[in-house]
């Protein structure tokens, strides 16, 4: 008993020296000691896998990001993909829906509505929402749930949901129900690796139409200007390699975790299929050969962003010029690990 009373007197002890040390390094974000102190604040149902143990730690005087108001409990994994919705969904203000499948979206869409904008999310790869992780950015409505209901959804979070909504969600005992609490984006993401951790700033940069530079003949007009910034703040959220194929403000096919940059793009035209044809395309990093822009073109995608800095930059601006489309470099990759 006393080693277990002495270990909780040290905790919290501990606890109020890191709170000080953080306030007298005035916010650095990478001060000379790294500081953490978190407090456990749920057993979670099981880690990344089954055998695994996992915890869900708190900052201080912080409460969960969600409420969950229905199903089995959550999961590690349920808790990531819930993460990498939030993410998407706050840099909109459309109704907005992200259908998440092992932490990267396999559908977004926003639309004047939550229903459309479910469709539209939804039509983007049916096969990979199934047991997805469904994130909205408005209360789940009754014409909402019964569409959700049709399918296997393994977790659904959005900020409310209506009475009637929830009675047809309910029917399913094991569907993960959450709501969304006060949150907010972690400031800096963290990575252990062996004998320490990784810092850096969480990728939070938002694209303008200032930030864009077309290297093309052809000049994009304002509307695949804004096709493509929606195309590119999908492609953010995506592991990499990553590509996005898209038109106004609903995917088309993602193509995500590739070791190569043609098998991504590959990988989002094929879930495109026809549809590609007049849409655009954002890459989460350089074209290493014009492969990837001949792959696009042949299927008519009509507009492609990425970052640009590849030694055959040039090799790639040819090829789009040959294809009389637009191309234009943000200048910012956005690797996801």
């Amino acid at each position: 008993m006393r080693k277990e009373l002495a270990e909780k007197a040290f905790q919290h002890t501990a606890m109020y020296d890191i709170a000080i040390g953080r306030y007298l390094s005035g916010g650095k974000t990478f001060p000379e000691t790294f500081m953490m102190g978190f407090q456990n604040a749920q057993v979670l149902r099981y880690g990344e896998n089954w055998h695994q143990e996992a915890r869900y730690y708190l900052e201080k005087e912080r409460e969960p990001f969600y409420e969950q108001i229905h199903g089995k409990p959550v999961s590690y994994n349920n808790l990531v993909d819930f993460y990498t919705a939030i993410g998407i969904l706050s840099e909109t203000e459309e109704p907005s829906c992200a259908i998440i499948k092992h932490t990267s979206p396999c559908g977004f869409a926003s639309a004047e509505s939550i229903e459309r904008a479910f469709d539209d999310a939804f039509a983007t790869d049916n096969l990979s929402a199934f047991g997805s992780v469904m994130g909205f950015n408005r209360e789940v409505t009754e014409e909402l749930a019964k569409k959700l209901n049709a399918m296997f959804v393994d977790a659904v979070i959005a900020p409310r949901f209506e009475d009637n909504a929830l009675k047809i969600l309910k029917r399913k005992k094991k569907v993960i129900l959450c709501q969304l609490r006060d949150y907010r984006i972690p400031r800096l993401s963290v990575k252990l690796v062996p004998n320490g951790i990784l810092v850096q700033p969480t990728d939070t940069r938002r694209l303008t139409i200032d930030d864009l530079t077309v290297v093309t003949q052809r000049q994009p007009t304002e509307q695949e200007l804004n096709d493509m910034l929606f195309a590119w703040m999908v492609v953010k959220y995506t592991k990499s390699n990553a590509a996005v194929i898209s038109t106004e403000t609903r995917t088309l096919g993602v193509g995500m975790g590739q070791s190569s940059r043609i098998a991504a793009v590959q990988l989002a035209l094929q879930r495109a299929g026809e549809r590609a044809e007049g849409s655009v395309m954002a890459s989460d990093a350089f074209f290493p050969y014009r492969d990837s822009i001949d792959a696009a073109t042949s299927k008519g995608v009509k507009a492609i962003i990425a970052p640009g800095g590849s030694v055959r930059d040039a090799e790639s601006i040819e090829a789009a010029d040959e294809a009389c489309i637009t191309m234009v470099w943000s200048g910012v990759r956005s690797f996801l690990h």
